[in-house]
């Protein structure tokens, strides 16, 4: 990928971080960053698009701050599934 070493320094390891708030700190760094240092290039570009869609998809799992009702999984379920996949 081609990306200047100050994006690459604020977005490196996004991919491997679990947290929105994390994840929200670094699209605000590297919008703070892209101000200063012109245009993104390319590579830059679309990995901040690749950062805002997991922003969304997370925020739309992160539960009960958000209106949503957390998700009521049937553990037997998934029990019986994972014994035996293929009955």
């Amino acid at each position: 990928m081609n990306m200047r070493d100050g994006f690459r320094d604020i977005v490196d390891g996004w991919t491997l971080i679990s947290g929105m708030g994390d994840l929200t700190d670094r699209i605000e760094r590297a919008a703070e960053w892209t101000k200063l240092n012109g245009p993104l290039q390319p590579d830059e570009e679309a990995t901040i698009k690749l950062m805002i869609e997991a922003q969304i998809v997370r925020g739309g799992f992160s539960g009960e701050e958000n209106g949503y009702e957390p998700y009521d999984r049937d553990d037997d379920a998934v029990d019986d599934f994972t014994e035996n996949p293929w009955p």
